[in-house]
């Protein structure tokens, strides 16, 4: 996978989390990622700060454990059974929706749309234009019943990307799901100078 299709599918990802808040609730969805690049797909599973996004790209399973309270996102390599852990900025923000809301106002100018439903469930829809072009124009449909946006389209300079939330099951999810494997090792990035 190019760094570029990579580059696209972090930034909607990180987009379905802006207006994530403490109260989310717990459930299971099929992710659907349209990009230029190609589609994807994955599962998610959300159960209050924590995330677990399996994903299949390019032939390839991969699993994101990402922890909002703290700010990182894990990266499961299961063929090698390793970890990385790395900073989700701008996770470290999204559990006070406060704080979200006042970032993205600095970055980007909100327009509200209006209400939509989005498999089945009634969402808020705005638009955000990016001050900075190369971010271009997102699009989001969030549901206050999950805390969370059901579709994000973002239209930008590398062209048109969608995630959008399907199959959504709110259940109960077990723990252990957002945990790493204890047979998995971490994996140390070598010191660029930085």
């Amino acid at each position: 996978m190019s760094l570029k299709t990579r580059n696209l599918i972090i930034l909607c990802l990180l987009m379905l989390f802006f207006p994530l808040s403490a109260e989310a609730a717990e459930f299971t969805a099929d992710m659907v990622m349209e990009t230029p690049q190609g589609n994807f797909s994955g599962r998610l599973f959300v159960k209050g700060l924590d995330i677990r996004q399996d994903l299949l790209i390019s032939g390839m399973e991969t699993t994101n454990l990402v922890d909002l309270d703290t700010g990182t996102v894990i990266n499961l390599n299961h063929q090698m059974k390793m970890y990385l852990v790395a900073p989700a900025n701008p996770g470290a923000l999204m559990g006070d929706s406060g704080k979200v809301e006042e970032k993205l106002s600095e970055m980007a100018t909100l327009e509200e749309l209006g209400r939509e439903k989005v498999n089945g469930y009634d969402c808020r829809k705005v638009r955000y234009t990016f001050n900075d072009p190369r971010y271009g124009i997102s699009t989001m449909w969030f549901s206050e019943k999950l805390s969370y946006n059901i579709k994000v389209v973002n239209e930008s300079e590398n062209g048109k990307t969608a995630i959008t939330l399907e199959n959504i099951k709110e259940e109960e999810l077990s723990p252990s799901l957002f945990l790493i494997p204890p047979d998995y090792q971490k994996m140390e990035l070598p010191d660029m100078g930085n």
